[in-house]
């Protein structure tokens, strides 16, 4: 028989392992990135100070211009070339300016529907 620590503990082993599959899994469309911990993402990561010098590390570290990091449950994307930062942000302002639908909108709204 099974005690309730022990229980627990397998239950918690079990999310962890199931919540990092859906991460790596829903992280594919991603830029790349280095790494996170379950919860609290790249919050280890971030630098404190000389911030700049991480980014162009981790940009050669993952060959990309554009470097997405999670921290608790914030993402971010970090652009590290004039040239990317302009391309995304004025040639295709279009696409990445609008804003995300929200859930809880489109719960009421499809209530509304009904």
């Amino acid at each position: 028989m099974l005690t309730a620590s022990t229980t627990l503990a397998l239950f918690s082993i079990i999310y962890v392992l199931y919540w990092s599959a859906l991460k790596r899994r829903s992280r594919s469309r991603l830029p790349p990135g280095p790494p996170g911990w379950p919860i609290i993402g790249n919050m280890l990561d971030m630098p404190s100070e000389y911030e700049w010098e991480t980014y162009v590390e981790w940009g050669k570290k993952y060959k990309s211009d554009i470097i997405y990091i999670d921290v608790v449950g914030q993402p971010i994307v970090i652009l590290n070339s004039l040239e990317t930062t302009l391309e995304i942000l004025e040639k295709r302002s279009a696409v990445y300016s609008s804003r995300p639908a929200h859930s809880d909108t489109q719960a009421q709204s499809s209530i509304v529907d009904m």
